[in-house]
């Protein structure tokens, strides 16, 4: 039955019983959003559910993610660069260190972060699977503060079987997202 105002309090709990069948709990989050030509933005968690915290890339037919605040991708609240490729694939930076220009402040400061090889970041909701044959090389970012302003991100050229990939810069801010995700995913 209807209040004066309209409210049908019926209706809530009609949505709610149907959100707790489904599985499903609202969820709320600030991401570092990473934004470059030519990049996919991807949600790290069942599907299309979740912020989209990687930003995906293929050059030379192999594949990249990135990211500066994995949430849920990751196991760690570490950002990290992963390449997709043979599990006996060589891959390393070309450069020991990446740099953060930092853009929240009057003048531009700079940060320099190391790498460290660590191939078991994922979490195990973490998306996508890579086809059978291939491995998540990933390399996690060293050296950062927790990543709460905007900047611009540069990553060195990562060395894939001896062929230099050059990496995108990028532009990234911190962004809010808000929705619902399933427990069981």
């Amino acid at each position: 039955m209807a209040s004066a105002t309209g409210y049908r309090p019926g209706l809530l709990v009609v949505a709610v019983a149907a959100l707790a069948v489904a599985g499903c709990f609202p969820l709320a989050a600030t991401y570092v959003h990473l934004d470059s030509p030519g990049i996919r933005h991807v949600q790290a968690i069942c599907r299309d559910i979740g912020p989209p915290v990687l930003a995906a890339w293929e050059s030379s037919g192999v594949r990249f993610e990135a990211t500066l605040k994995p949430l849920y991708a990751a196991k760690s609240g570490e950002g990290f660069v992963r390449v997709q490729g043979r599990k006996d694939s060589i891959v390393r930076p070309a450069e020991p260190l990446g740099r953060i220009v930092r853009k929240d402040g009057n003048a531009p400061t700079e940060l320099r972060f190391g790498f460290e090889r660590r191939d078991e970041v994922l979490s195990p909701h973490a998306l996508p699977v890579p086809p059978h044959g291939t491995v998540w090389h990933t390399f996690v970012f060293t050296g950062l503060p927790p990543i709460d302003f905007p900047g611009r991100l540069e990553l060195p050229a990562m060395i894939v079987d001896g062929v230099s990939m050059p990496m995108p810069a990028f532009e990234f801010e911190i962004r809010p997202w808000a929705g619902f995700a399933p427990i069981n995913c």
